[in-house]
Order: C-alpha cells, then sequence, then structure tokens
C-alpha cells in the first residue's frame, strides 16, 4: 500500500493528501473527546487495514502513515512499548517501500542531501533513545491522551500548512 501511495504522489498535488490527512487526524482526535473509553479490539483484520491505510498513507504524503499508524496503534490502547516498538518497525518498512517508489519513479535526491544521510540516520536513533527515556516517565493512562494532543496539532498543522 505505501507503494500504491506514493506512485500517487507522483501524479497529485501533495497539499491534497496533507488536507485529507488533516482533517482525519482532527476528526479522531474529536472523537475521542466525545468517546474518551474508544479501544479497537487487536483482531487480524483491524490490523490489516489499519496497517494497510497507514502504509497507503506513508506512501502518499510521508507523515501521514506514520499519524494514521499512531490512530490504530492508540486505538488498540497497547502498552506505549510495545506502541514505539510497533510504531518504529512499521515507520521503517513503509519509508523503505515509498522511498523505493520515489527511486523507481525517477524522483532523485541531491548528492548533498544524500550526504545528509551519515548524519541523518544516527540522528535519528539518538533521538529514539531520548524519546524513550521522556516516554518512560509518562504513565501508561496518560500516554494516549499526549499522543492525541500531539495527532490534533500535526492534523492542525497539515491543514493549514499543507
Amino acid at each position: 500500500m505505501a507503494s500504491i501511495g506514493a506512485s500517487l504522489t507522483l501524479k497529485l498535488p501533495e497539499r491534497v493528501g496533507s488536507e485529507i490527512v488533516g482533517v482525519i487526524l482532527i476528526s479522531y482526535v474529536l472523537y475521542l473527546i466525545f468517546k474518551p473509553a474508544f479501544k479497537l479490539k487487536p483482531r487480524f483484520l483491524s490490523a490489516v487495514l489499519g496497517g494497510a491505510g497507514s502504509g497507503f498513507m506513508g506512501g502518499l504524503t510521508g507523515v501521514g502513515g506514520g499519524a494514521l499508524r499512531a490512530i490504530v496503534l492508540t486505538a488498540f490502547n497497547i502498552p506505549k512499548s510495545v506502541y514505539i516498538f510497533t510504531s518504529g518497525v512499521l515507520g521503517a518498512l513503509i519509508d523503505a517501500s515509498r522511498i523505493g517508489t520515489y527511486f523507481l519513479g525517477g524522483t532523485r535526491i541531491e548528492k548533498s542531501l544524500m550526504l545528509g544521510f551519515l548524519i541523518f540516520i544516527p540522528t535519528s536513533f539518538l533521538g529514539a533513545e531520548v524519546a524513550k527515556k521522556i516516554v518512560d516517565k509518562i504513565p501508561q493512562q496518560k500516554f494516549r491522551i499526549i499522543i492525541a494532543i500531539f495527532l490534533f496539532l500535526l492534523g492542525i498543522k497539515l491543514l493549514i500548512f499543507p
């Protein structure tokens, strides 16, 4: 699904995908305000549909996949350590798929940006370690609320500055 979303990126205006993701994120958070106990049962079909949607939106918008993945994983109300691990692994798989599709579709990265990956990749691991230390201090019952706040802020950003 990430490849399909990525191939559409090469044909659609970027703004469209960003605005769709923004509306989805804001709608989800507003829904949680009115239904704070909302949970999805961790069933195979829910996981497959959530993964497919996350992959598609990740391919289409980049940031949308992680946001949709956050919606699904928080709806499962899983422990935060499982959430972080699952999100990281799925994000890496989706990004590898979409970047490959962009490359095969003719998109090229400037040489200076390619050299930046020597800094970007180790920095992302450092950021993950710092985030883990912060998340360890957040009680499990507040974790979902904090994720929802950031999803709402991201939704607003995507609507206003796609």
